[in-house]
């Protein structure tokens, strides 16, 4: 399953337009595209490809302009398939993107359109939040917001929104700026004062410091009284009836302050739209400015203010917020371009001091393995607290347990040393009861755990090495790899083609059914998710009672428990629905297709209680207490079910029949294809 910001009906159906035409007159070369200046020692289009890429989006439709055969060369010698188009006369971001509508509808494209700009550093969470709020929000068309700083508020647009969410329009600084002055000027006049000339000049230059920007935004303001000292009052309330003196957002005019308070964000042009709605938005856009240009931040407006037959707003205008404003970073010059370097440089720096850092895990969660065995064997309330509190009142289970604890902790430490400190993890089984496989398909699971379960004792490693042994030996075999030198094997900054390689599909022919092929897919997808963070591997022992094969996630419950003492180890920290969404994507390294059902029900699952599980977006709808008079009864059917053989072909062909069915039923009902984004919204 993917993660829950990035749905299969958004990444999969979704294009994303890169507008890259511009000319970046400000960064002191004439020679580069803007867009070709390098962040981390790539053209910051490229990266911009790549954080979209690690999200699953894999249709990219790029518009060029200035220096275009520059930027095409620099995209298509790391991403060839991408899909150019000429934007002849740069008249605005709203031009590129109706050059970028016409190309969609001649391909015939009708999904979602993301838009982002080529001149900007984006990373990967600034993706997940916007996917993730368009699809919370149930938009028509999502923008990102980032918080107001001292920095981002010099030149970020504010996004208005009214009380109900519908975003009303993004206001550009210059804009609020000369508001800023207009109010000051009228409030001067409502008052009676004497205005001069200086007083004009002071008040313009409070709210545009820089010169140039004064001139261009306030320049018939500027030349008012010029060569005296008073300013005519007649002229100047001649000049503040004028269009573009007065900000209307909403269908009302507006002062700088009250459109400071209706502001929820600062705008740093990420957008994502249906592909009606960015149709639509785009065919409204109009250059009747003094600039001449068409601004593609008048979608917001425009599409807020449609409204149905009801006076209803027929788009859903959302604002998404992030809370770190360097999530996403535009350059204008070659300050901004080292700034945004040195925050990568910080961010390294950061994650490197993390990682070398020991576990930050109490005494109780972190001990010697013959400190854990001594606590075993002496026994006491606390360990029966522990116990009872996991598997309830059943003392003959209880013994079961610590016999099972002991025998991985003396595996662990007669091949890795009783000294050695360890964290103890366990990963139980799970039923379905109803539900099953169609958390793939935006559909809920109801899951039940068991007392069967997987039990590890895991404990840190200083290089990138992973040795996993077996309280069974002969039967399971001791594994023990480098992380960098499988997933090092391939372009490892795209985790879907890293498992769809035919390196990993040759490596997992000779070795199929290896239960070291789950503690590897922790492990790689761990490494690929923190690819500016070294991984430090894993000394593990294991041992596990739910059946192979029977359907009960005896496979998923190793790629739970690696991937939990991977990550306390490691000192990272991830929310539930990312550990849950990071488990489900790891276990495609064996070649499965699924969701992440199974993993949910593992990581969530507690004695006794039923969990209701959404997907698409991930979601815990309710966990309830089961029925104390039932009992739930597992018969073996005898029927194998390894995923590493043929019953995963088959798995695999159902998740691909699903998506050609309802491929196939939006091609034969198109009326309701609109409404429909997953199996689940058939009704």
């Amino acid at each position: 399953m993917e993660q829950a910001f990035e749905p299969r009906g958004i990444a999969e159906r979704a294009a994303v337009v890169i507008l890259a035409a511009g000319k970046g007159t400000r960064m002191g070369r004439a020679d580069r595209a803007k867009v070709c200046f390098e962040i981390d020692g790539k053209p910051a289009i490229n990266g911009i490809i790549e954080a979209f890429k690690r999200r699953r989006f894999r249709t990219f439709l790029v518009v060029v302009g200035a220096l275009a055969e520059q930027v095409m060369e620099a995209v298509a010698r790391e991403h060839p398939e991408v899909t150019f188009v000429f934007q002849g006369e740069q008249l605005g971001t709203g031009h590129a993107a109706r050059r970028a509508a016409a190309a969609l509808r001649s391909l015939g494209h009708e999904g979602p359109v993301l838009v982002a700009m080529g001149d900007k550093h984006v990373e990967p969470e600034a993706i997940q939040a916007l996917v993730d709020g368009f699809i919370k929000q149930r938009a028509d068309f999502a923008l990102l917001t980032i918080p107001r700083t001292r920095r981002t508020a010099m030149s970020g647009g504010r996004v208005c929104c009214d009380r109900g969410g519908q975003a009303l329009a993004i206001v550009e600084k210059p804009d609020l700026a000369r508001q800023a002055v207009a109010d000051d000027l009228r409030s001067l006049l409502a008052r009676g004062k004497k205005i001069t000339r200086e007083t004009v000049l002071r008040i313009a230059a409070e709210h545009l410091p820089e010169r140039k920007k004064r001139e261009a935004v306030l320049g018939d303001l500027l030349k008012l009284g010029e060569g005296k000292s008073e300013v005519s009052r007649q002229c100047l309330q001649g000049l503040l009836r004028c269009d573009g003196w007065s900000l209307t957002v909403g269908g009302r005019v507006r002062t700088a302050d009250a459109v400071e308070r209706m502001a929820v964000g600062i705008n740093p042009s990420m957008y994502l739209f249906t592909g009606e709605a960015f149709q639509q938005a785009v065919g409204m856009l109009t250059n009747d400015n003094a600039q001449g240009e068409y601004y593609l931040t008048d979608a917001v407006h425009h599409l807020a203010g449609i409204a149905d037959r009801d006076g209803n707003p027929r788009f859903r205008v959302r604002a998404v917020p992030v809370k770190d404003p360097d999530l996403v970073q535009g350059f204008n010059s070659p300050d901004d371009l080292l700034a945004i370097q040195d925050y990568l440089r910080r961010r390294r720096k950061r994650s490197a001091a993390r990682a070398e850092a020991g576990p930050r895990l109490s005494r109780k969660e972190y001990a010697a393995c013959g400190e854990w065995i001594e606590r075993l064997e002496q026994g006491g309330p606390r360990l029966a607290r522990w116990l009872r509190g996991i598997y309830g009142d059943d003392s003959a289970l209880h013994e079961e347990k610590r016999k099972t604890l002991r025998a991985v902790l003396r595996r662990y430490g007669e091949r890795f040393g009783f000294e050695q400190r360890v964290v103890i993890v366990r990963a139980p089984g799970r039923i379905n009861l109803m539900g099953r496989h169609v958390d793939h398909r935006g559909g809920h699971n109801n899951f039940l755990a068991i007392h069967r379960e997987t039990i590890a004792a895991v404990g840190l490693r200083q290089d990138d090495r992973v040795i996993a042994v077996n309280v069974e030996p002969r039967r399971f075999a001791p594994v023990e790899f480098s992380i960098r030198d499988l997933i090092g094997r391939f372009a490892w900054s795209d985790w879907l083609n890293f498992v769809n390689s035919d390196w990993v599909r040759n490596l997992l022919r000779s070795a199929a059914g290896d239960w070291g092929n789950y503690i590897k897919a922790a492990m790689l997808r761990l490494q690929n998710a923190y690819q500016d963070l070294r991984i430090r591997g894993l000394n593990v022992a294991l041992a596990g009672d739910v059946p192979i094969a029977a359907g009960l996630s005896s496979s998923s419950t190793i790629v739970v428990a690696t991937l939990q003492a991977a990550i306390a180890l490691n000192n990272l920290e991830l929310t539930s629905q990312q550990f849950i969404d990071m488990c489900g994507e790891g276990e495609w390294f064996v070649g499965s297709r699924g969701g992440s059902g199974d993993h949910a029900a593992i990581s969530l699952g507690q004695r006794g209680k039923i969990a209701q599980v959404g997907y698409l977006p991930f979601r815990v709808e309710k966990i309830i207490e089961a029925p104390r008079d039932y009992r739930v009864v597992i018969a073996d059917s005898h029927i194998k079910a390894p995923k590493s053989k043929e019953a995963r072909h088959q798995f695999n062909a159902r998740i691909a029949s699903y998506n050609l069915g309802l491929a196939i039923l939006k091609q034969r009902c198109p009326e309701y294809s609109a409404a429909l984004e997953h199996v689940r919204d058939i009704d």
